[in-house]
């Protein structure tokens, strides 16, 4: 139940910023749905790097990924990989956000 949850929690926050809700189905596998959200931000990441490389750093910097870290990786990785190694930097941070949030709301912080 809590996954579900933290997934739906992912969902806005990602649909916030990468419009990752068109496409994807119910949560059912929750292990499956993580793999389609993944698929789903980086199509949407390839796109705005695409677009608009300044407005998708502003992005990343809104939702907080660790600049050296970013800098890093946009210096030293191929740029076919970067998409897919930002996507997880992304879906990581917002879970991290989604859990903070829900032990505030229970009062465990």
């Amino acid at each position: 139940m809590e996954d579900k949850i933290i997934l739906n929690g992912l969902i806005e926050k990602l649909d916030k910023d990468f419009e990752i809700s068109d496409g994807l189905i119910e949560i059912n596998d929750s292990g499956k749905y993580l793999e389609d959200i993944r698929k789903h931000l980086i199509e949407k990441i390839i796109e705005q790097m695409e677009k608009n490389f300044e407005r998708f750093l502003n992005t990343l910097y809104r939702i907080d990924l660790d600049e050296t870290k970013l800098s890093e990786i946009l210096a030293t990785h191929a740029v076919a990989d970067i998409p897919e190694i930002i996507a997880d930097m992304i879906i990581e941070r917002q879970m991290q956000r989604v859990k903070t949030q829900l032990l505030y709301k229970q009062g465990k912080l």
